[in-house]
C-alpha cells in the first residue's frame, strides 16, 4: 500500500471555487488525474500521486525520488523540496523547491517567487527565512548532518538583509531572533541590529 500524506490541500493547492476538481487514478502503476465525468486530463505518467483531489492550480506527484509541482495541463513546474517524505508545506504563502542543488521558494500557484540559490535555507517565519552558507556534510545513515556553516536571514524578496556571519540562528518571532556567535547569544532585530535587553 502506498504511504498516505495529509496536507492542507486547499491552501497548498491555491484552491479555489471556479475551478473544477481532477481526481487521482491509477492505471498500470502509474498516476494521473481524471476530471468529475471520468475524462482522463492528465494521462497517467507519475509514480503517485500525493495530492488526491486537485482543486487548484497545481498538484504534487512523485517521479522516481524526486517530488513535483505540476499543473493542471500535467506539466512539471518545478521538483520541490523534500520535507518529511513530502512537499514542504506552504508557510506564509510560499513554499521551497530545488534546482541544480540550489534551494527557492514558489508561491501556491507554483510560480518562483526567489530563484534557488541557496545551498540551505528554513522556511519563512515572521516575514524572513535564515539560509546557511560555507557549511560541510556528513551523512549518517538516511539523514545528513550540517557542520561548520554561518547563518544569515533573506527577506521575501529574496535579499540578504542579514549576513551570513552566525555559528546558530532560531527562527524571527515578533520582528526579533536569538543568534549565537562564539557561544554567545545576541538577540537581533529584522534590520540585524543587537535588541538591548
Amino acid at each position: 500500500m502506498k504511504p498516505v500524506f495529509v496536507f492542507f490541500l486547499a491552501v497548498m493547492t491555491g484552491a479555489c471555487v471556479s475551478k473544477s476538481i481532477y481526481y487521482a487514478f491509477e492505471e498500470n502503476g502509474q498516476y494521473g488525474y481524471k476530471d468529475k465525468k471520468g475524462a482522463t486530463v492528465i494521462p497517467a505518467q507519475f509514480d503517485y500521486a500525493i495530492t488526491e483531489e486537485m482543486a487548484g492550480d497545481i498538484a504534487f506527484v512523485t517521479k522516481g525520488k524526486d517530488i513535483l509541482a505540476i499543473d493542471r495541463n500535467g506539466r512539471v513546474l518545478l521538483t520541490c523540496y523534500n520535507y518529511d517524505n513530502g512537499p514542504d508545506p506552504l508557510e506564509e504563502g510560499l513554499f521551497r523547491f530545488v534546482e541544480k542543488d540550489k534551494i527557492g521558494f514558489a508561491n501556491s500557484k507554483g510560480a518562483i517567487v526567489i530563484p534557488a540559490q541557496f545551498s540551505f535555507v528554513r522556511p519563512f517565519k515572521d516575514g524572513m527565512a535564515a539560509f546557511y552558507e560555507n557549511f560541510t556534510t556528513e551523512k549518517k545513515g538516511e539523514y545528513t548532518l550540517m557542520k561548520g556553516g554561518q547563518w544569515g536571514f533573506i527577506n521575501k524578496k529574496g535579499e540578504i538583509v542579514i549576513p551570513a556571519a552566525y555559528d546558530e540562528a532560531g527562527d524571527f518571532e515578533d520582528g526579533q531572533v536569538s543568534v549565537f556567535k562564539n557561544r554567545t547569544e545576541i538577540v537581533l532585530d529584522k534590520k540585524g541590529r543587537p535588541v538591548k535587553k
